[in-house]
Protein backbone atom coordinates (compact mmCIF):
# COMPACT_ATOMS: atom_id res chain seq x y z
CA UNK A 1 0.00 0.00 0.00
CA UNK A 2 2.91 2.30 0.68
CA UNK A 3 3.92 2.68 -2.97
CA UNK A 4 0.45 2.30 -4.52
CA UNK A 5 -0.88 5.39 -6.39
CA UNK A 6 -3.81 7.00 -4.56
CA UNK A 7 -6.07 6.40 -7.59
CA UNK A 8 -5.84 2.63 -7.11
CA UNK A 9 -6.25 2.49 -3.31
CA UNK A 10 -9.27 0.64 -1.97
CA UNK A 11 -11.72 2.42 0.33
CA UNK A 12 -10.28 0.50 3.29
CA UNK A 13 -6.71 1.46 2.37
CA UNK A 14 -7.72 5.10 1.92
CA UNK A 15 -9.25 5.21 5.40
CA UNK A 16 -6.12 3.57 6.83
CA UNK A 17 -3.87 6.10 5.11
CA UNK A 18 -6.01 9.01 6.33
CA UNK A 19 -5.95 7.64 9.89
CA UNK A 20 -2.14 7.29 9.76
CA UNK A 21 -1.76 10.84 8.49
CA UNK A 22 -3.99 12.25 11.25
CA UNK A 23 -2.16 10.20 13.86
CA UNK A 24 1.18 11.56 12.66
CA UNK A 25 -0.15 15.12 12.66
CA UNK A 26 -1.52 14.68 16.18
CA UNK A 27 1.83 13.36 17.37
CA UNK A 28 3.67 16.32 15.82
CA UNK A 29 1.30 18.75 17.52
CA UNK A 30 1.79 16.98 20.84
CA UNK A 31 5.57 17.15 20.48
CA UNK A 32 5.36 20.85 19.64
CA UNK A 33 3.11 21.50 22.63
CA UNK A 34 5.43 19.59 24.96
CA UNK A 35 8.41 21.44 23.57
CA UNK A 36 6.79 24.81 24.26
CA UNK A 37 5.58 23.72 27.69
CA UNK A 38 8.94 22.38 28.91
CA UNK A 39 11.71 24.15 26.96
CA UNK A 40 14.28 23.34 29.64
CA UNK A 41 14.03 19.65 28.74
CA UNK A 42 12.78 19.55 25.18
CA UNK A 43 15.49 21.73 23.65
CA UNK A 44 18.17 19.16 24.37
CA UNK A 45 17.89 16.70 21.48
CA UNK A 46 16.95 19.25 18.82
CA UNK A 47 19.42 21.35 16.84
CA UNK A 48 21.62 24.21 17.97
CA UNK A 49 20.45 27.29 19.83
CA UNK A 50 22.14 30.69 19.58
CA UNK A 51 21.88 32.33 22.99
CA UNK A 52 23.05 35.85 22.08
CA UNK A 53 20.64 36.43 19.18
CA UNK A 54 18.24 38.86 20.85
CA UNK A 55 18.79 41.51 18.15
CA UNK A 56 18.71 40.59 14.48
CA UNK A 57 20.68 43.67 13.44
CA UNK A 58 23.31 45.84 15.17
CA UNK A 59 21.98 48.93 16.91
CA UNK A 60 25.04 50.93 15.86
CA UNK A 61 28.35 50.48 14.05
CA UNK A 62 30.53 51.59 16.96
CA UNK A 63 31.60 48.10 17.99
CA UNK A 64 32.11 46.49 14.57
CA UNK A 65 35.71 47.74 14.25
CA UNK A 66 36.83 47.28 17.85
CA UNK A 67 40.53 46.82 18.55
CA UNK A 68 41.73 43.67 20.37
CA UNK A 69 42.02 45.72 23.58
CA UNK A 70 38.44 46.93 23.21
CA UNK A 71 37.24 43.38 22.53
CA UNK A 72 38.89 42.19 25.75
CA UNK A 73 37.11 45.01 27.58
CA UNK A 74 33.79 43.93 26.02
CA UNK A 75 34.27 40.31 27.12
CA UNK A 76 35.34 41.46 30.60
CA UNK A 77 32.19 43.57 30.95
CA UNK A 78 30.06 40.63 29.84
CA UNK A 79 31.78 38.39 32.39
CA UNK A 80 31.17 40.93 35.17
CA UNK A 81 27.47 41.18 34.28
CA UNK A 82 27.11 37.40 34.00
CA UNK A 83 28.70 37.00 37.43
CA UNK A 84 26.24 39.47 38.97
CA UNK A 85 23.27 37.70 37.36
CA UNK A 86 24.43 34.29 38.62
CA UNK A 87 24.78 35.68 42.15
CA UNK A 88 21.39 37.34 41.89
CA UNK A 89 19.42 34.37 40.59
CA UNK A 90 21.16 31.81 42.78
CA UNK A 91 19.21 33.26 45.71
CA UNK A 92 15.96 33.86 43.80
CA UNK A 93 13.23 31.25 44.07
CA UNK A 94 11.36 32.37 40.95
CA UNK A 95 13.48 34.52 38.60
CA UNK A 96 11.63 36.50 35.95
CA UNK A 97 14.14 37.23 33.19
CA UNK A 98 11.62 39.07 31.03
CA UNK A 99 11.18 41.92 33.52
CA UNK A 100 14.79 42.20 34.67
CA UNK A 101 16.57 45.23 33.19
CA UNK A 102 19.99 43.81 34.12
CA UNK A 103 19.20 40.60 32.26
CA UNK A 104 17.93 42.46 29.17
CA UNK A 105 21.00 44.70 29.21
CA UNK A 106 23.24 41.62 29.40
CA UNK A 107 21.47 40.04 26.42
CA UNK A 108 21.82 43.25 24.42
CA UNK A 109 25.54 43.49 25.19
CA UNK A 110 26.19 39.82 24.37
CA UNK A 111 24.60 40.43 20.97
CA UNK A 112 27.42 42.82 20.10
CA UNK A 113 29.73 39.82 19.75
CA UNK A 114 27.80 38.77 16.65
CA UNK A 115 29.02 41.70 14.56
CA UNK A 116 32.61 42.27 15.69
CA UNK A 117 35.64 41.43 13.55
CA UNK A 118 38.08 38.88 14.99
CA UNK A 119 41.60 38.02 13.93
CA UNK A 120 43.95 35.28 15.08
CA UNK A 121 45.78 37.69 17.43
CA UNK A 122 42.86 38.04 19.85
CA UNK A 123 44.24 37.49 23.40
CA UNK A 124 43.50 34.35 25.39
CA UNK A 125 41.78 36.43 28.07
CA UNK A 126 39.00 37.33 25.61
CA UNK A 127 38.18 33.68 24.90
CA UNK A 128 38.37 32.57 28.53
CA UNK A 129 35.88 35.27 29.48
CA UNK A 130 33.55 34.42 26.57
CA UNK A 131 33.64 30.73 27.57
CA UNK A 132 32.56 31.44 31.14
CA UNK A 133 29.96 33.96 29.97
CA UNK A 134 28.45 31.21 27.81
CA UNK A 135 28.48 28.74 30.71
CA UNK A 136 26.65 31.26 32.91
CA UNK A 137 24.23 32.28 30.14
CA UNK A 138 23.30 28.64 29.48
CA UNK A 139 22.91 27.92 33.19
CA UNK A 140 20.73 30.98 33.77
CA UNK A 141 18.38 29.99 30.95
CA UNK A 142 18.20 26.22 31.32
CA UNK A 143 19.69 25.41 34.71
CA UNK A 144 22.06 22.53 35.35
CA UNK A 145 21.86 19.47 33.08
CA UNK A 146 19.14 17.25 34.55
CA UNK A 147 21.20 14.06 34.20
CA UNK A 148 24.67 13.09 33.11
CA UNK A 149 23.37 12.15 29.65
CA UNK A 150 22.28 15.78 29.14
CA UNK A 151 25.74 17.17 29.86
CA UNK A 152 27.06 16.54 26.34
CA UNK A 153 23.93 17.90 24.70
CA UNK A 154 24.09 20.97 26.93
CA UNK A 155 27.63 21.74 25.74
CA UNK A 156 27.05 20.67 22.15
CA UNK A 157 23.82 22.52 21.33
CA UNK A 158 23.98 25.85 23.20
CA UNK A 159 25.91 28.34 21.07
CA UNK A 160 27.06 31.91 20.65
CA UNK A 161 27.45 33.78 17.40
CA UNK A 162 30.69 35.71 17.25
CA UNK A 163 32.18 37.55 14.28
CA UNK A 164 29.57 36.01 12.00
CA UNK A 165 30.42 32.43 13.02
CA UNK A 166 28.59 30.11 15.39
CA UNK A 167 30.20 27.80 17.96
CA UNK A 168 28.93 25.71 20.84
CA UNK A 169 30.59 25.54 24.24
CA UNK A 170 32.30 22.31 23.18
CA UNK A 171 33.57 23.87 19.96
CA UNK A 172 34.81 26.96 21.78
CA UNK A 173 36.77 24.80 24.20
CA UNK A 174 38.22 22.22 21.84
CA UNK A 175 38.34 23.92 18.43
CA UNK A 176 39.26 27.46 19.45
CA UNK A 177 40.81 27.70 22.94
CA UNK A 178 42.40 24.22 23.01
CA UNK A 179 42.78 24.07 19.24
CA UNK A 180 46.46 23.08 19.33
CA UNK A 181 46.01 20.47 22.09
CA UNK A 182 44.81 16.84 21.93
CA UNK A 183 41.10 16.12 22.05
CA UNK A 184 39.83 14.80 25.42
CA UNK A 185 39.81 11.11 26.28
CA UNK A 186 37.36 9.26 28.52
CA UNK A 187 38.05 6.65 31.16
CA UNK A 188 36.41 3.26 31.51
CA UNK A 189 34.48 4.52 34.54
CA UNK A 190 33.06 7.35 32.41
CA UNK A 191 31.60 4.80 30.01
CA UNK A 192 30.00 2.91 32.91
CA UNK A 193 28.51 6.12 34.28
CA UNK A 194 27.17 7.51 31.02
CA UNK A 195 26.26 4.42 29.04
CA UNK A 196 27.22 3.75 25.43
CA UNK A 197 24.68 6.08 23.80
CA UNK A 198 25.56 8.97 26.09
CA UNK A 199 29.24 8.27 25.56
CA UNK A 200 28.74 8.75 21.83
CA UNK A 201 27.00 12.06 22.53
CA UNK A 202 29.86 13.19 24.75
CA UNK A 203 32.40 12.31 22.08
CA UNK A 204 30.39 14.20 19.47
CA UNK A 205 29.99 17.24 21.71
CA UNK A 206 33.51 17.50 23.09
CA UNK A 207 35.97 15.46 21.05
CA UNK A 208 34.65 15.38 17.50
CA UNK A 209 32.52 18.48 17.42
CA UNK A 210 30.65 19.50 14.30
CA UNK A 211 33.41 21.79 13.05
CA UNK A 212 37.08 21.06 12.67
CA UNK A 213 39.69 23.33 14.18
CA UNK A 214 40.61 24.71 10.76
CA UNK A 215 37.05 26.03 10.37
CA UNK A 216 37.83 28.91 12.72
CA UNK A 217 40.29 31.47 11.41
CA UNK A 218 40.63 32.93 14.91
CA UNK A 219 41.50 29.62 16.64
CA UNK A 220 44.35 29.87 19.16
CA UNK A 221 47.69 28.09 18.97
CA UNK A 222 48.27 27.84 22.72
CA UNK A 223 50.01 24.54 23.53
CA UNK A 224 49.90 24.76 27.34
CA UNK A 225 48.46 21.36 28.38
CA UNK A 226 47.26 22.87 31.69
CA UNK A 227 44.87 25.20 29.88
CA UNK A 228 41.97 22.75 30.21
CA UNK A 229 42.05 23.12 34.01
CA UNK A 230 41.47 26.88 33.70
CA UNK A 231 38.11 26.27 32.00
CA UNK A 232 35.27 25.82 34.47
CA UNK A 233 32.20 24.12 32.91
CA UNK A 234 30.35 24.50 36.20
CA UNK A 235 30.85 23.84 39.87
CA UNK A 236 30.51 20.44 41.51
CA UNK A 237 31.80 19.01 44.78
CA UNK A 238 35.27 18.40 43.31
CA UNK A 239 35.60 21.65 41.35
CA UNK A 240 36.68 25.15 42.31
CA UNK A 241 33.50 27.30 42.14
CA UNK A 242 35.29 30.63 41.45
CA UNK A 243 36.44 32.11 38.13
CA UNK A 244 38.29 35.44 37.76
CA UNK A 245 37.51 38.00 35.09
CA UNK A 246 40.61 37.41 32.99
CA UNK A 247 42.75 40.32 31.81
CA UNK A 248 46.00 40.49 29.86
CA UNK A 249 47.97 42.09 32.70
CA UNK A 250 47.36 39.32 35.25
CA UNK A 251 46.34 36.33 33.13
CA UNK A 252 49.33 34.14 34.05
CA UNK A 253 48.76 34.75 37.77
CA UNK A 254 45.03 34.14 37.37
CA UNK A 255 45.41 30.86 35.48
CA UNK A 256 48.01 29.64 37.98
CA UNK A 257 45.69 30.46 40.91
CA UNK A 258 42.77 28.63 39.29
CA UNK A 259 44.86 25.54 38.51
CA UNK A 260 46.29 25.48 42.05
CA UNK A 261 42.75 25.64 43.45
CA UNK A 262 41.57 22.84 41.16
CA UNK A 263 44.52 20.61 42.10
CA UNK A 264 43.97 21.32 45.81
CA UNK A 265 41.47 18.47 45.67
CA UNK A 266 44.28 15.98 44.93
CA UNK A 267 44.43 13.27 47.58
CA UNK A 268 46.73 10.50 48.72
CA UNK A 269 44.90 7.38 49.88
CA UNK A 270 47.28 4.57 50.67
CA UNK A 271 49.08 3.75 47.43
CA UNK A 272 46.69 5.84 45.28
CA UNK A 273 47.27 9.39 44.11
CA UNK A 274 43.75 10.70 43.32
CA UNK A 275 43.61 13.59 40.84
CA UNK A 276 40.75 15.69 39.41
CA UNK A 277 39.13 13.83 36.53
CA UNK A 278 39.88 16.57 34.01
CA UNK A 279 43.58 15.70 34.32
CA UNK A 280 42.78 12.37 32.68
CA UNK A 281 40.34 13.79 30.14
CA UNK A 282 43.00 16.16 28.81
CA UNK A 283 45.90 13.69 29.20
CA UNK A 284 48.01 16.27 31.05
CA UNK A 285 51.63 15.09 31.49
CA UNK A 286 52.39 14.61 35.17
CA UNK A 287 55.51 16.80 35.16
CA UNK A 288 53.25 19.76 34.28
CA UNK A 289 50.99 19.01 37.24
CA UNK A 290 53.61 18.22 39.86
CA UNK A 291 54.73 21.79 40.59
CA UNK A 292 51.18 22.96 41.35
CA UNK A 293 50.06 20.08 43.55
CA UNK A 294 49.52 20.83 47.27
CA UNK A 295 52.84 21.01 49.20
CA UNK A 296 52.06 17.95 51.34
CA UNK A 297 51.39 15.89 48.20
CA UNK A 298 54.62 17.10 46.58
CA UNK A 299 56.57 16.17 49.73
CA UNK A 300 55.06 12.69 49.82
CA UNK A 301 55.81 12.13 46.15
CA UNK A 302 59.38 13.36 46.51
CA UNK A 303 60.02 11.05 49.45
CA UNK A 304 58.79 8.10 47.38
CA UNK A 305 60.67 9.04 44.17
CA UNK A 306 57.47 9.30 42.13
CA UNK A 307 58.42 9.46 38.44
CA UNK A 308 57.53 12.61 36.49
CA UNK A 309 57.02 10.79 33.19
CA UNK A 310 54.18 8.57 34.43
CA UNK A 311 51.38 8.08 31.89
CA UNK A 312 48.49 10.00 33.42
CA UNK A 313 45.92 8.21 31.26
CA UNK A 314 46.46 4.55 31.96
CA UNK A 315 44.10 1.64 31.33
CA UNK A 316 40.78 1.63 33.16
CA UNK A 317 40.63 4.10 36.01
CA UNK A 318 44.26 4.18 37.07
CA UNK A 319 47.70 3.99 35.53
CA UNK A 320 50.20 1.20 35.98
CA UNK A 321 51.95 1.07 39.32
CA UNK A 322 54.86 3.51 39.59
CA UNK A 323 57.21 3.32 42.57
CA UNK A 324 54.48 2.28 44.96
CA UNK A 325 51.78 4.67 43.69
CA UNK A 326 48.88 4.31 41.29
CA UNK A 327 46.83 7.11 39.74
CA UNK A 328 43.09 7.37 40.21
CA UNK A 329 40.62 10.15 39.48
CA UNK A 330 37.91 11.91 41.44
CA UNK A 331 34.31 11.54 40.22
CA UNK A 332 32.72 14.39 38.28
CA UNK A 333 29.16 15.53 38.94
CA UNK A 334 27.69 16.31 35.52
CA UNK A 335 24.77 18.22 37.09
CA UNK A 336 26.99 21.25 37.47
CA UNK A 337 25.92 24.85 38.09
CA UNK A 338 27.42 28.11 36.74
CA UNK A 339 30.61 29.24 38.50
CA UNK A 340 30.93 32.50 40.39
CA UNK A 341 32.72 35.12 38.28
CA UNK A 342 34.59 37.72 40.35
CA UNK A 343 36.87 40.71 39.79
CA UNK A 344 40.62 40.04 39.79
CA UNK A 345 41.61 40.81 43.39
CA UNK A 346 38.47 39.35 44.94
CA UNK A 347 38.79 36.22 42.81
CA UNK A 348 42.43 35.67 43.82
CA UNK A 349 41.49 36.06 47.49
CA UNK A 350 38.64 33.55 47.12
CA UNK A 351 40.83 31.11 45.19
CA UNK A 352 43.52 31.29 47.88
CA UNK A 353 40.92 30.76 50.61
CA UNK A 354 39.42 27.82 48.72
CA UNK A 355 42.86 26.24 48.31
CA UNK A 356 43.71 26.63 52.00
CA UNK A 357 40.30 25.39 53.17
CA UNK A 358 40.42 22.34 50.90
CA UNK A 359 43.95 21.47 52.03
CA UNK A 360 42.98 21.82 55.71
CA UNK A 361 39.92 19.58 55.30
CA UNK A 362 42.04 16.87 53.67
CA UNK A 363 44.60 16.99 56.46
CA UNK A 364 41.87 16.62 59.12
CA UNK A 365 40.29 13.69 57.32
Amino acid sequence: MKNTPALFLSAKDSLSLEHTSKKKETRQRRLLRDRLATPGEEYLPRGRYILNARSLFPQSKDYISKSPKELVALASELAARAGKLVAKYSTSSSPNHGEDEEWISFLQLSGELRFVHLSNDIPLSFWLNVYHVMVCHAGLLFGAPARSVHFARHFGTLCYECAGDVFSLAELEHCIIRNALPRPRLLLSDTKLLGSSALDLLRIASATSTKTASSYSFALNNTNPMLGLALNPGGDANSCPVVPIYNDEHIDTQISAVITAVLANTKLRGSFLILPRKCAWHSIPFHHLKGQLPPDIQLALASNNFQDDVDIHGPGDSSSATDGFRLKYLPFDYQCHPPRILEHELALAELCAYTNTTTTKKQKS
